[in-house]
């Protein structure tokens, strides 16, 4: 099996990006200010402009869909969680007003989150972070296609399917970014 490392991933930034933003979250919340009338006034347009009655795309998010880990709460060897999916819960209801309903509704439809059967031996895993795993059965094992952004989240995945699909061997993994700091070990190593 090949395995790549790419030194200065996207990822890193990322995972600084968030870690820096999410200290940030308390002091934010507390300076929070109504949305300005002209930002209400173009989620307003928004509104009138799609049809937000149309729920076709979230019957097309979970068709497949066959199980999932609900809550959706991913920790490290420490116990501190990695990937925590109650998080995104106040998104259950109508978009506040500083958002843009289109957004919102986005967000929402990634909240979708657990394995899928796409098509005959075709699965995905989804949002048990901020990627998917697809998984091909091939005949003599899984063709793992991107293998999520964490160790915790890549195992967390894989065990879902291994326990609704039955345990085959990895014989190939298919890297479609280099986001993933070591992905032959994220999903292989105990």
């Amino acid at each position: 099996m090949i395995k790549i490392q790419c030194p200065f991933c996207i990822t890193g930034l990322l995972m600084v990006a968030l870690i820096f933003v999410s200290g940030l979250a308390t002091e934010c919340e507390a300076q929070s200010q109504p949305a300005h009338s002209a930002t209400v006034a173009s989620n307003q347009a928004v509104k009138k402009h799609l049809d937000f009655s149309n729920r076709q795309d979230f019957e097309d998010s979970k068709r497949g869909f066959i199980a999932t880990d609900d809550p959706l709460v991913i920790n490290d060897d420490n116990g501190e969680p990695v990937w925590d999916m109650r998080g995104y819960q106040f998104l259950s209801g109508e978009p506040v007003d500083t958002v843009n309903p289109s957004l919102w509704r986005q967000e929402q439809l990634n909240n979708i989150h657990g394995l899928f059967k796409i098509h005959e031996k075709i699965y995905q895993v989804r949002n048990f972070d901020l990627a998917n795993m697809t998984l091909i059965e091939g005949n003599t094992g899984w063709i793992v296609i991107d293998t999520l952004l964490t160790k915790e989240t890549s195992k967390a995945a894989f065990a879902l399917a291994t326990e609704h699909l039955g345990e085959k061997p990895i014989k190939a993994i298919i890297l479609t970014n280099l986001e993933t700091f070591d992905p032959y070990f994220n999903i292989v190593t105990p």
